[in-house]
Parts: C-alpha cells; sequence; structure tokens
C-alpha cells in the first residue's frame, strides 16, 4: 500500500517497498477505502470503504478484476482472515454504533 497520500484514497496501491515498484492498482471503490487486509498466504487483498462496500482482489491475477463483492450494512471498521477462505467483517454500526459483524465464506478462489 502506498501510505504517503493525505488525502483519502478510492484505489488500492500495491508496491514492493524494497524496490519502490507499483505492483498493482485497483480503483474499483467509488468512496474512500477504510480497511485493507492480506490474506494469510498474502495472495488475496480485501478492502472496504465508508459506505460498507468490500471488495476481494486478487494479487497473483494479470488482470485487475474484482473477484467477489459484499456490502456491508455501514462503513467497515475492520477486517479479520481467519484463514484462506474464511473472513470477519465488522462495520461501524451506524447512527447509534451498534456494529453488526459478518462471517464471510470465499467459495470458488481456490
Amino acid at each position: 500500500m502506498s501510505p504517503q497520500h493525505s488525502r483519502p484514497l478510492e484505489r488500492v496501491e500495491i508496491e514492493r517497498r524494497l524496490l519502490g515498484k507499483l505492483l498493482k492498482v485497483w480503483s474499483a471503490h467509488e468512496h474512500t477505502i477504510q480497511h485493507i487486509a492480506f490474506s494469510p498466504n498474502s495472495d488475496l487483498v480485501i478492502s472496504g470503504d465508508i459506505f460498507g462496500k468490500v471488495l476481494l482482489w486478487s494479487l497473483r491475477q494479470q488482470d485487475d478484476n474484482v473477484l467477489g463483492l459484499y456490502t456491508a450494512a455501514y462503513g467497515i471498521g475492520g477486517i479479520h482472515w481467519r484463514s484462506r477462505d474464511s473472513v470477519i467483517l465488522a462495520d461501524l454500526g451506524g447512527p447509534y454504533f451498534r456494529p453488526h459483524f459478518y462471517q464471510i465464506k470465499l467459495e470458488g478462489i481456490g
């Protein structure tokens, strides 16, 4: 990821830090990205934005297509990979600050 930006990001940038080489840029989010998490083996990435849009990406595929989409009730407050095919999401809970937790099972990403 590229932490040098001071403004909110609507795209994910993955770079190889030692070489300073930009590896991937994904721009399917229309709103500010809240959280990004890498899978345990670092071949998948999940990003979640302020309106609850969650996208699944592959670092191994040559194209930049989204592998999956999920929409939470509110903006994403946290992402935790339980395993390569299981993710826990937490949203921010809306105006009453009562977060929802989502257990997501990823299928067909083999």
